[in-house]
């Protein structure tokens, strides 16, 4: 008997085949939290900005606060 693993026999059978779909998964919520994290760090730089350097973004401190206080997931 030929103990060598056959790759394509294996990815072949159905069990292996949910799995592949969970790393899918997973990969997709990794990016979802990532993108989170970052618009979530983003909005806090956004908060910590001076008036001087808002008006330079064409923004008023008003509008800051309230893109900065949006929960992570909008």
């Amino acid at each position: 008997m030929d103990d060598t693993f056959d790759d394509e026999a294996v990815s072949r059978r159905p069990e292996f085949a949910v799995a592949g779909r969970g790393r899918e998964w997973l990969g997709r919520l990794v990016r979802v939290l990532r993108r989170w994290a970052a618009m979530r760090r983003q909005r806090l730089d956004l908060a910590s900005l001076s008036d001087w350097q808002l008006r330079d973004l064409g923004l008023t401190a008003e509008a800051a606060l309230k893109e900065a206080r949006k929960p992570f997931w909008q």
